[in-house]
């Protein structure tokens, strides 16, 4: 296996070490809290808990903010049932007013003739426009079943004609009687000539749907008041309770400080593990004083893992210390054997220059004696051309 490859496997073993001795140390300072040992000092117990009220007082929050939400739901799903419910009951308005007002024409009397005169001449137009349209209709009819086939296809068009004339009338008719039961029952001058029995028989058997229908309608509203009320006292505790956009949201952002707090205990934990362990462990695991002793059976057994985890991490940094050492070793002597190497490769260069030097001595040597030699040619040279030269001079 390569160094670097044993060094990595160490250094991972060495994390792992180092993560079990936090979990450890963590693990017996929830024991000390938990038991208000002595050992453990005030400023530690006092902050550890106060952060255990905090929590405490944020998981009541949710639990709250849920039963709220609980109850928001249940009151906004009858809330739409009874809005619901109330369109359907103001559905049932059209047919009942429409009975209402035809009774209304057909039985006209002097204790609602005030509020009955604004449709009398209308409908009764309508009425006999309705009634000579029909007998028309019902004229062509019998027309028809005397005629031959060819009249009788010329018969059916006016026939067709009229028809849809009795019908257009019959639906304006009908708009009338529903105009005019609902305008005279809005007055409210029915209600006591019911009460008192003073309405004719079909008119009091078409005004008691009305009157009943305007009871459960009013009984519709008067809950759908109630539970709009109940949904904004509800919106409002919600709101106390710090849900300003939507519930899911605001309970996320709570369980993120309970999170942050539970961080917290656990550096509180690990502090107070530490430094208890400290007094019978030394940081390299060797034992300071006995252990065994102490009155909580988990924190002997934490204490015992604590001190083989110690080691074991003595053991595992000290191997990877001496790899290290080992790689800067082969370094160094690397760096020492090529620097010797360097030194030989000089030592041959320069003992190869001093004989080229020598052998450039030796030729300056030889080139000395011909320059020598070649100088004394010239004097000899010189010193005849001179006597020849004094020679021609004197002649």
């Amino acid at each position: 296996m390569g160094t670097n490859k044993l060094t990595a496997d160490l250094e991972k073993r060495f994390q792992t070490i180092q993560g079990d001795i936090k979990k450890t140390e963590v693990a017996i300072g929830q024991l000390l809290l938990a038991s208000e040992c002595s050992d453990v000092s005030r400023q530690i117990q006092e902050e550890y808990s106060q952060i255990e009220a905090q929590k405490n007082e944020y998981l009541q929050t949710i639990n709250e903010i849920s039963s709220l939400e609980e109850v928001s739901i249940e009151l906004n799903k009858e809330h739409d049932r009874i809005k619901k419910q109330g369109a359907e009951l103001s559905s049932e308005w059209q047919p009942l007013f429409e009975k209402l007002g035809e009774a209304l024409v057909n039985s006209p009397d002097a204790v609602y003739e005030k509020e009955y005169e604004p449709f009398r001449q209308p409908i009764s137009e309508l009425r006999k426009k309705e009634m000579d349209a029909r007998e028309a209709l019902v004229a062509l009819q019998k027309q028809m079943e005397n005629q031959s086939f060819m009249n009788r296809l010329l018969t059916q068009v006016q026939y067709t004609a009229r028809s849809s004339t009795v019908s257009q009338l019959q639906k304006k008719l009908t708009q009338l009687y529903y105009k005019c039961g609902r305008e005279i029952f809005s007055t409210g001058v029915l209600m006591p000539l019911y009460e008192e029995c003073r309405l004719s028989a079909e008119v009091s058997a078409t005004f008691a749907p009305c009157a009943d229908l305007k009871r459960k309608v009013e009984e519709n509203a008067v809950a759908l008041s109630e539970y709009k009320e109940k949904i904004e006292q509800n919106n409002l505790l919600l709101t106390e309770k710090g849900v300003s956009s939507s519930v899911a949201k605001t309970i996320k952002e709570i369980e993120k400080q309970i999170e942050e707090k539970n961080q917290r205990q656990e550096e509180i934990f690990q502090v107070a593990g530490h430094d208890f362990s400290l007094k019978y462990i030394d940081p390299d695991g060797e034992e300071i004083m006995p252990f065994k002793k102490v009155e909580l059976k988990e924190i002997v057994t934490g204490l015992n893992t604590l001190s083989h985890l110690r080691q074991d991490s003595v053991i595992c940094r000290r191997k990877i210390q001496i790899i290290s050492l080992t790689e800067k070793m082969d370094a160094t002597q690397k760096k020492i054997d090529s620097l010797n190497h360097s030194i030989s490769d000089n030592e041959e260069k320069i003992q190869r220059i001093h004989l080229q030097n020598n052998e450039l001595q030796s030729k300056i040597s030889d080139a000395t004696q011909e320059l020598n030699s070649l100088k004394q040619k010239r004097t000899e040279l010189e010193q005849i051309d001179s006597v020849a030269t004094k020679k021609i001079s004197s002649e």
